[in-house]
């Protein structure tokens, strides 16, 4: 399980390519993941959408953050939020990460989601 990210190929993918979309409204639901972030979780596009963000933070605390983030970041608008969290992979490896939660803006001026982008992505166990 030390080797998930170089199984994953992550090695070589450029650490933006990690991405989720979520809604920036509770329980952010999410809409989608890129591939690179699909291959390193070990989920589809189909178990992605719709999930929560439980679905890859099971800590409550973590979870908590993660929302915070996204509250803050869509309240702020133009400006992003970053934070350290660990997170579980569809097989329970656990992963020690960086995500940043940039918030897209829709034509009223409006966050309705939210980019996460994970980097800096270490197996915590």
């Amino acid at each position: 399980s030390a080797d998930i990210l170089k199984t994953a190929g992550t090695e070589d993918t450029e650490l933006a390519d990690l991405q989720v979309l979520a809604f920036t409204t509770a329980p952010y639901h999410l809409m989608w993941a890129s591939q690179a972030w699909l291959d390193v979780y070990g989920y589809t596009l189909v178990d992605v959408r719709h999930a929560t963000p439980n679905l890859v933070f099971t800590c409550s605390e973590q979870l908590s953050q993660l929302e915070s983030a996204i509250q803050s970041a869509t309240l702020q608008k133009d400006v992003h939020a970053e934070l350290q969290v660990l997170s579980h992979t569809s097989s329970g490896t656990a992963i020690l990460h960086d995500v940043r939660v940039e918030p897209l803006m829709d034509s009223q001026n409006e966050a309705s989601c939210a980019l996460l982008i994970f980097s800096n992505m270490k197996c915590a166990s």
